[in-house]
């Protein structure tokens, strides 16, 4: 957030606190000469204190509170995020009657997303004819508490709670097993945890379970998420791949891809438009050159997180793994290319969705289509269950076991990263 106002510009500040320093080394160097301190203990102080002073008001009257986001046991929370413009106290309105979804058009939305003065002004994604993007408008906006369907054993005395951090690079690759991971991206430095200037934001949640089909075929799960974070630039690299059943190494090649994608985009990031695309023929070409026999979508992104929340976002997919926005209860389909039969290594270019801002409270998935597809339009009875269980963070194995939901229809392998802005 950018402070005005009372505390004044950066130039006004770093003024006032210079004065402070040397106002405060003065009067203490005055102060212990008139006790007859030995002159190198005198000055020794006034210098000491001289410093001390500025850092310290800096400290208390310049810097944000820390919102720890990222605990272990989810607390209750509004239904749906609320992003800061529209918790501003205002005047009473008539309550309104219940809207009725409308999936008409977004200007169709009775509730359109409030804009905020710290948001940069990017404009919505305007992918190609064969992207569909799908606003759906929420039932009720009621704040309800909801029970986690899992809850931690704890014996003896709880612990406490505190955030949960991850490292820079995440991948989660193909295999028998089910994978799950959460967690925040530590801050640069100790020194900026430890002053509380660093909002622990993005929170992610990634989970990898295997599908009941290859279960019960004694198969591997094919599907792989890739995650890094750039210190550099302060932006986070994703990556999602759901490899085809039909080819005996798929599994590998999405591996192969997530992993090429993110390390491509991590060390070689520049801004341009052609990042992804360069990222995305970049695994195309490790899966040929591999020898490997298999066939994998491919979503890619680029957030870059902003310090009061909300994050520009770029995406590039190639295939039907879906990107997804969930905001003030809305979900809205970013890239849904239901169909798309295309598949690396044989298409190198992805579908590219034009940079758009994600603001705070707001979440993006991308996900493959074995969990995508029960999303239906963003109505069906798995977006409006998300839609209470994901106003917030859920504790890392209560998300597993929500991407696990239980649907007749739904049998394949099932992979989602959440990013919570």
């Amino acid at each position: 957030m950018v402070h005005t106002g009372a505390r004044g510009t950066l130039g006004s500040r770093i003024r006032r606190y210079a004065l402070l320093g040397i106002g405060t080394t003065v009067v203490v160097g005055a102060v212990m000469l008139l006790l007859n301190t030995p002159s190198w203990l005198a000055l020794t102080a006034a210098i000491i204190f001289g410093a001390a002073a500025p850092a310290l008001a800096w400290t208390v009257f310049d810097t944000d509170p820390v919102a720890v986001v990222d605990l272990q046991e989810p607390r209750s929370a509004p239904d749906y995020p609320v992003s800061p413009a529209a918790a501003a106290p205002s005047a009473p309105e008539p309550t309104p009657p219940a809207p009725q979804p409308s999936l008409t058009s977004p200007a169709a939305d009775p509730h359109p997303p409030v804009s905020t003065p710290q948001a940069p002004a990017f404009t919505t994604p305007t992918p190609s004819a064969d992207v569909t993007t799908t606003l759906v408008q929420p039932r009720s906006r009621v704040a309800a508490p909801v029970e986690p369907t899992v809850r931690p054993l704890v014996l003896g005395e709880p612990p406490a709670e505190a955030p949960i951090y991850l490292p820079d690079r995440v991948i989660c690759g193909y295999g028998p097993d089910d994978r799950v991971f959460g967690g925040a991206f530590s801050p640069a430095s100790r020194f900026q945890r430890e002053l509380a200037t660093v909002r622990q934001r993005p929170v992610l949640r990634g989970a990898s379970l295997r599908g009941q089909t290859p279960a019960q075929a004694g198969g591997d799960r094919q599907d792989s998420i890739g995650v890094s974070w750039s210190r550099v630039h302060r932006h986070l690299f994703l990556a999602v791949a759901d490899g085809l059943a039909s080819k005996p190494q798929s599994g590998q090649a999405a591996q192969r891809a997530v992993e090429v994608a993110v390390d491509t985009l991590t060390q070689r990031y520049e801004g341009l438009d052609s990042d992804l695309p360069h990222a995305v023929g970049a695994a195309a070409d490790e899966i040929s050159n591999s020898g490997v026999d298999g066939a994998t979508t491919l979503a890619v992104g680029v957030v870059r997180p902003f310090p009061a929340g909300g994050a520009e976002v770029t995406l590039g997919v190639v295939g039907d793994t879906e990107g997804w926005l969930l905001e003030d209860g809305v979900w809205r389909a970013i890239c849904s290319q239901r169909g798309n039969d295309q598949v690396l290594p044989n298409q190198k270019s992805p579908t590219l969705i034009p940079t758009f801002w994600a603001p705070a409270g707001s979440v993006l998935v991308l996900a493959t289509s074995g969990f995508a597809a029960s999303l239906g339009d963003g109505t069906s009875r798995l977006a409006e269950e998300l839609v209470r269980r994901w106003a917030r963070p859920p504790a890392t194995l209560e998300f597993a076991n929500l991407v696990g939901f239980t649907h007749g229809g739904a049998t394949s392998d099932r992979t989602v990263l959440a990013v919570w802005l």
